[in-house]
């Protein structure tokens, strides 16, 4: 699990003297939000340590990139079976080869996440066209992700899982909440489940609901439905973790500071990223834009200029109607100051703002920057900015060829945005190929990224052979 997985509404309901099994991640914040909700008992492990909970039960953690992301994966063996829980976990082959090699052939039920609750949404002067393309691209890579861990682990089951919420209005069709928890149409619950078969043919996948079971005996599963709950049951727990029906958002459940004086705030602000880049100054260098911070509460407009090195930055305070622009400017957010001030003072980290859909965002035409977003999902915790520069110093990729309608073209092994393995992956007609981590497209043909960070390419310094 990783921090927008985390779920204190449920948590609060575990008995606290239960051991919690958590990954070796860099930073602590997770295990402070156990901490918090009373748990007192731990089990870390890194990647590929196990742990044996009795005589007949062992878990095994496997991380993404121990050292740069807080993503994991558990693996559960027990005298009925042997269980995967992927969530949204990007594992490359060599792990899979580990795996294999020193844990287990293969398992019995693969749960993974199938869609892929992306921030586009929130980039508010896209056109409804582009976020539409965007969101089906980006669904299909968290399928072809899905497939890929399957196939990897030799899955006998496989269950996608993270996907919408779910809502079934009274006499309607089970209806999927959308990327802004708005009402959404109805969830194809049967195509998803044909496509997935026909994409794994050696597995069996089966689409499980809220309240469904899953029985495993000797290796067999039997899947049990329950009925799904109804509208006032399902409006009971949204209610509860601060979910809205209608468009909108909601904020973290947290009390939330007020803001007084925009000076102090301002300092703040300049001065987390100042402490930030002395802890990763290669990422910093990567940066040549202003970096705006819009907050309708306070209206005005914070902007900080990443073209001249610290101490040389200063934060401009401008009226919220006056934004300074231009196309080096290519990420601004739109905010309450106040969940702002929480992100500066570590109260929460980025991807908890992210995921409660507690902002919106205005880019340029140049897109965004993934070493940027990096930055700001790291700035919580000193181990994760340090691990950012780490591998912002590593040398370029190995390379290889690829066969376009004949012609080889040389490219980087690696994708630039996590590093997940490119090799063996065929372009298309058009000479495209995708990253089966998170869905980046590149083509061979000058090494361009198509979609994704487009400032980012995986064109090899030989060039084409």
């Amino acid at each position: 699990m990783h921090g927008d997985h985390f779920d204190p509404v449920f948590l609060s309901s575990v008995d606290k003297d239960a051991c919690v099994i958590l990954p070796s991640f860099p930073g602590t914040s997770m295990r402070a939000g156990f901490e918090d909700l009373g748990f007192k008992s731990f089990i870390e492990l890194g990647h590929m340590e196990a742990a044996d909970l009795d005589e007949q039960t062992r878990v095994v953690m496997l991380l993404e990139k121990p050292e740069r992301t807080e993503h994991a994966s558990l693996f559960v063996q027990s005298k009925d079976g042997s269980f995967f829980h992927n969530g949204d976990t990007s594992l490359d082959e060599e792990t899979f080869e580990t795996f294999r090699a020193n844990i287990a052939k293969r398992i019995d039920v693969f749960f993974g996440q199938h869609s892929d609750p992306s921030s586009f949404p929130h980039v508010m002067n896209w056109d409804a066209d582009k976020k539409a393309r965007v969101t089906v691209e980006r669904g299909e890579a968290a399928r072809l992700r899905f497939c890929v861990h399957v196939e990897g682990l030799n899955a006998q089951y496989a269950i996608p899982g993270a996907g919408p919420v779910l809502i079934r209005p009274p006499g309607g069709p089970l209806q999927g909440l959308g990327e802004q928890f708005a009402a959404g149409g109805p969830y194809d619950f049967q195509g998803v489940k044909d496509a997935l078969n026909d994409a794994v043919p050696d597995t069996r996948v089966e689409m499980l609901l809220p309240g469904d079971g899953l029985d495993l005996t000797e290796g067999v599963a039997s899947f049990h439905a329950s009925p799904m709950p109804d509208e006032r049951a399902c409006r009971i727990w949204m209610d509860d973790i601060g979910m809205e029906t209608e468009p909108g958002s909601f904020v973290p459940s947290r009390d939330l500071p007020t803001i007084d004086s925009r000076a102090p705030f301002a300092a703040l602000h300049l001065g987390r990223f100042v402490e930030a880049a002395n802890l990763c100054p290669e990422t910093f260098r990567k940066f040549d834009f202003r970096f705006n911070v819009r907050f309708p509460d306070l209206d005005c407009c914070f902007a900080l200029d990443f073209r001249a090195p610290p101490p040389k930055w200063t934060v401009e305070i401008h009226p919220s109607d006056e934004i300074p622009s231009g196309d080096h400017e290519h990420f601004s957010l739109l905010l309450d100051s106040a969940i702002w001030d929480g992100f500066l003072k570590n109260t929460y980290c980025f991807d908890e703002i992210n995921f409660s859909r507690s902002f919106t965002v205005d880019q340029s035409e140049r897109g965004f920057s993934i070493d940027f977003l990096q930055l700001l999902k790291s700035m919580h915790d000193p181990d994760l900015l340090r691990g950012l520069d780490a591998e912002s110093r590593l040398a370029p990729n190995q390379e290889h060829t690829v066969l376009h309608k004949g012609k080889p073209c040389r490219i980087l092994s690696h994708c630039p945005h996590q590093g997940l393995s490119l090799v063996g992956l065929e372009p298309d007609e058009q000479g495209i190929i995708t990253c089966p981590g998170h869905g980046w497209k590149f083509s061979v043909l000058d090494g361009a990224c198509v979609l994704g960070d487009t400032r980012k390419s995986i064109k090899a310094p030989s060039g084409h052979e």
